[in-house]
């Protein structure tokens, strides 16, 4: 594991999120397909079927934002540990400075 911390590409968010969307709209489809082949006794039982159907998508979506930003969320932790874990030494290296101009 290296101590440097590399930024992200500019396209890893939007790459991300049409990803995220791609699956959510395929499950959408999916989910389509299956409740359109189903027969209802009612028309309600379609309409909640659908809503219903409309409801795991977006969780879906929802879900992946939100392991995505965890994902961000722990990275930038990353970050900061590592720079202040660099901190002391700066530190160190400057009060030495500081000596050798005294001395």
């Amino acid at each position: 594991m290296s101590n440097e911390a590399t930024p992200l590409a500019r396209w890893t968010v939007p790459a991300v999120a049409v990803v995220v969307l791609a699956i959510s709209g395929g499950v959408l489809a999916v989910l389509r397909q299956s409740v359109d082949g189903l027969v209802f006794a009612a028309a309600d039982k379609k309409a909640t079927a659908l809503l219903d159907m409309v409801k795991v998508a977006a969780s879906l979506a929802v879900g992946g934002g939100g392991l995505f930003a965890l994902y961000l969320a722990a990275r930038g932790q990353r970050t900061q540990e590592l720079k202040l874990a660099l901190r002391p030494l700066a530190v160190t290296e400057e009060i030495r400075r500081w000596v050798h101009e005294l001395l």
